[in-house]
């Protein structure tokens, strides 16, 4: 099941790489695409992909940014929010620190709002997410990372008792809350 939700993150990950290069476009306008049933659909995209043609041979920049810090496997309450990014840097070769460029995102999006890396959650939101961290370098050299985030149950109401004290009786040792 994992594997399909990674294959389903690459495939939107392709996807959108294409859509801002211009899709499937040719490049010549009296021309028509050369893509089409001559070529083997792939099922397996590997997570760090090069630049489109011609974006980094002019700059010489070749190698994507490595992120790193990203675990494996996260959790968090239903109703509580977590810092995705916390832990996770990026780095390339070249342009130095990108850790500030990197876009985090959950499949599913549903509405579950990511603002600076941190997600919030509310009650309803249980469940099992993909999310995946993306960077990309001045060259367009991209590489994207996976981890897999665990919505548990929300717990019940929280109540902090400040003063309590132990009496024994039969069945033990038992608190008291002192009232105010």
């Amino acid at each position: 099941m994992k594997n399909k939700r990674v294959q389903a993150l690459l495939l939107l990950s392709t996807a959108m790489l294409l859509a801002s290069c211009g899709g499937n476009s040719p490049s010549n306008p009296g021309q028509s695409s050369a893509q089409g049933t001559s070529q083997p659909a792939t099922t397996s995209t590997p997570a760090t992909t090069s630049a489109p043609a011609g974006t980094s041979a002019a700059t010489g920049d070749t190698e994507a940014p490595i992120i790193s810090g990203v675990k494996q496997s996260l959790t968090c309450q239903a109703g509580e929010s977590i810092n995705l990014l916390e832990g996770v840097t990026a780095v390339d070769d070249v342009d130095g620190n990108l850790t500030d460029k990197i876009v985090v995102a959950l499949m599913p999006a549903k509405s579950i709002v990511i603002t600076n890396g941190v997600a919030q959650f509310s009650k309803e939101d249980e469940g099992t997410y993909d999310v995946s961290y993306t960077v990309k370098d001045k060259a367009g050299n991209e590489t994207t990372e996976f981890s897999e985030l665990v919505v548990t149950e929300a717990l019940g109401e929280k109540t902090l008792v400040k003063d309590f004290s132990f009496s024994r009786d039969l069945d033990g040792w038992a608190p008291e809350i002192v009232a105010d």
